[in-house]
């Protein structure tokens, strides 16, 4: 057989991808002559010698613990070895056995195996979760997408490790991990009370200030104006407004919710477009933010660099303007200010974010 295009191209194509893993899927089964039980996964189904059934999953990776669900004989010993070098299937197991799905402990042992060459590791499932905590275990898949995940939704400058190592370190008592445990379990608020989060969600918004600025403000319209103010940083870089974190929060409690059904084959979702995504062109997008982050005549603002003071060649006097917060020299002996200029010398230090 000749090909009339490269092994490249067909293989970037979703259809010829699709079409190949049924192919192989249905061969293996056919022609495999292990004593082994095979279950192949592709497409809509799910295919053994012995069973077939549907499913509807978007996401391989929910399939995954769906198949160890399915693998579970709790009157025998077993050791169910899974191996992934993806880190949400990680946390999809620590779930699971987290909710007690793995039966007895003692009857049953979980591994992933993950890596390869010098990196090749066992991770046991069940000594995870025993480490880890199970009270902080019950809010992994909230705290995962909510942290950045395929489907998008990243924090600028934040890392994964760092959302981790900052949840790790919450008391088992902080409100922000019963938040994190209903992303996905239950239906949430999607609407801002006038520029306020909802009181169920704002231990979300105290945690996303203490990860980017541990000692400073706790909501995030201080602690976006103080880091603007000290750092002088363009929008993109500054935390979200809570007109784009709210939105967030509705896109990570119906992913988290996806990503929960794995206990079943065929999961039944809410509607797409009520769960922070519009149609636009035929096409889903996402709804990032539900109004401006700031008036747009103040979007951008004159400010100079002078530390000790304006200076006649600075953009403050070249357009006959007084310092401002934004401003270097700001708090400082310039004395290019107006009576009431508004400035308040406060008794406290400006807060290192």
């Amino acid at each position: 057989m000749k090909l009339t295009m490269s092994l490249k191209n067909i293989l970037s194509s979703t259809k010829s991808k699709r079409c190949l893993t049924a192919m192989f899927g249905q061969a293996l089964l056919e022609k495999s002559n292990s004593s082994l039980n095979l279950v192949m996964v592709y497409g809509t189904k799910i295919k053994s010698r012995e069973f077939e059934e549907e499913n509807s999953h978007e996401e391989a990776d929910t399939l995954i613990p769906h198949q160890v669900l399915a693998s579970i004989d709790e009157s025998k010993w077993q050791e169910i070895c899974v191996w992934s070098p993806d880190t949400d299937v990680l946390t999809l197991l620590l779930d699971l056995v987290f909710r007690g799905h793995l039966g007895s402990h003692s009857l049953t042992s979980l591994k992933l195996l993950t890596g390869k060459g010098n990196e090749y590791r066992q991770i046991d499932v069940v000594e995870r979760v025993q480490v880890i905590g199970r009270r902080k275990c019950q809010g992994l898949i909230g705290l995962h997408n909510f942290s950045g995940a395929d489907w998008g939704g990243k924090f600028v400058g934040i890392t994964k490790k760092t959302w981790v190592r900052a949840y790790l370190k919450l008391s088992d008592d902080d409100p922000a991990i019963n938040c994190f445990w209903e992303l996905g379990d239950i239906r949430l608020p999607s609407e801002l009370l006038g520029t306020e989060l909802p009181e169920q969600l704002k231990p979300l918004e105290h945690f996303v200030c203490s990860v980017y600025c541990p000692k400073g403000p706790t909501t995030l319209p201080a602690l976006q104006w103080e880091m603007f103010r000290s750092r002088n940083l363009e929008g993109e870089m500054l935390p979200p407004t809570r007109a784009a974190l709210m939105p967030h929060i509705t896109h990570t409690n119906y992913i988290a919710m996806r990503d929960r059904s794995y206990v079943t084959s065929c999961p039944i979702l809410p509607p797409i477009d009520q769960s922070g995504w519009s149609l636009e062109k035929g096409v889903y997008v996402l709804v990032r933010c539900l109004m401006l982050s700031a008036p747009r005549a103040a979007l951008e603002l004159t400010k100079c660099s002078c530390k000790a003071g304006c200076r006649g060649r600075c953009s403050c006097c070249k357009n006959g303007l007084p310092y401002t917060p934004l401003c270097k020299c700001y708090g400082g002996d310039c004395s290019n200010s107006t009576k009431n200029d508004g400035h308040v010398n406060d008794d406290e230090d400006d807060v290192e974010c």
